[in-house]
């Protein structure tokens, strides 16, 4: 009499088929990610010309200050970084504002009650 050897356990199985799929809607997932970081980017160089940004390592370095601005943590592994404070110069209109309240949600953001130079009220955000 021969003594069977238990099962072994198996792996859970996909085809090739679904692992491309899976694959695919990751990369347009971070495409999308990577994307939206770069808009940031290009959107904090503008405001830093003609207006305040500062960072929540900035801000929080300040004496007294604590802000809980935050990134997902997604985002800050494809280097984007989470801003406490946008102050636009006088003269930006509301559609600017608006444009920087929907490219940095977690900001602090308004429009500088003294004029300190030429504003940024073009809309080209």
């Amino acid at each position: 009499m021969s003594t069977k050897p238990p099962d072994r356990r198996r792996w859970f199985q996909f085809s090739l088929g679904t692992l491309f799929v899976v694959m695919t809607l990751v990369a347009l997932w971070l495409a999308w990610e990577l994307n939206f970081i770069r808009e940031r980017k290009a959107m904090r160089r503008t405001i830093a010309e003609k207006g305040f940004v500062s960072t929540v390592k900035e801000w929080n370095s300040e004496a007294g200050r604590v802000s809980q601005a935050k990134v997902p943590f997604w985002r800050v592994w494809l280097g984007d970084e989470a801003i406490a404070m946008i102050m636009l110069e006088q003269g930006a209109t509301e559609f600017d504002l608006e444009q920087v309240r929907s490219r940095f949600p977690e900001a602090n953001s308004s429009i500088a009650p003294v004029a300190t130079g030429v504003g940024i009220g073009t809309g080209a955000f």
